[in-house]
């Protein structure tokens, strides 16, 4: 299953970007944040190029978070808020949770307000997973927040490590109480040899400046590892030959402010 996401800012004159990159990547899933336009319209000019094969994300109430998905999978909404939603998708031999999220702007929300939406959206997974008996999940969307945040990595919100062998072990006891592990694939690219060093670039007056922010991000439980496609995780700067960056560097704001990410999980290996 070919999974991407884009936080378009808004940006209604990318639609030949959006197909283009359905198309070039055959993803499965494609989600969007900040998407203000038909999203039934473009499903149907994609299945103009695509033989009728996709359709809308189910969405009954998530006004940050929509997408299509190819229509060989079925999909049920387990819960839905204004902020993200948990849908439960199906095959003939597999099903996971997918977790979508758009989280609070840093620009115009408080650190608390972030935490409380994290908090939330954690314990609504943890509350599907119980209802459905599905530990296959995976979160994806524009976290507002690093990875190594606390709202990322900490216990007490999403709980995203980097290290497999420690997810592995899926879950660790803080302070006497059990808490159930993430893995986050997203730290490779810090420190990474050449752009990009993240999916939004961000100059600040600041005396913390990251520069490069990794705020899209996926996640996903520790059953889902060896399906996990390691080299499929991508930041993509281009999409047939069009390039979403300025001078090869940071990205273009006249297409978006955030990059593009896609994966791959293996379904043969989804246990």
């Amino acid at each position: 299953m070919k999974i991407g996401f884009w936080n378009i800012n808004r940006n209604n004159r990318i639609e030949s970007l959006l197909l283009n990159l359905v198309v070039q990547h055959s993803l499965d899933v494609l989600i969007f944040a900040e998407y203000n336009s038909n999203i039934q319209e473009f499903c149907n000019r994609l299945n103009a190029v695509c033989y009728g094969t996709y359709v809308p994300l189910f969405n009954i109430g998530c006004d940050k978070i929509c997408g299509v998905i190819n229509s060989k999978y079925k999909q049920e909404i387990i819960i839905s808020t204004s902020r993200y939603e948990i849908l439960n998708i199906r095959s003939s031999f597999f099903s996971i949770l997918l977790g979508l999220i758009h989280a609070p702007s840093k620009l115009h929300s408080s650190d608390n307000d972030r935490l409380l939406c994290f908090n939330t959206f954690y314990h609504d997974i943890e509350k599907a997973e119980g209802k459905t008996k599905i530990n296959n999940t995976i979160i994806i969307g524009d976290f507002n927040a690093n990875p190594f945040e606390n709202y990322v990595i900490g216990a007490c919100s999403l709980h995203g490590i980097p290290y497999k062998e420690e997810v592995a072990k899926e879950s660790r006891i803080v302070q006497g109480k059990e808490y159930k592990m993430f893995y986050n694939p997203m730290w490779r690219f810090f420190g990474s040899q050449s752009p990009p060093y993240g999916t939004y670039y961000y100059n600040s007056s600041s005396t913390d400046n990251y520069f490069w922010n990794t705020f899209d991000q996926i996640i996903f439980r520790p059953a889902l590892i060896p399906a996990f496609a390691e080299d499929s995780l991508k930041i993509i700067t281009s999409i047939n030959n069009k390039s979403l960056l300025v001078n090869n560097y940071k990205p273009n704001k006249k297409i978006s402010d955030h990059l593009p990410i896609i994966f791959n999980i293996q379904e043969e290996k989804i246990r």
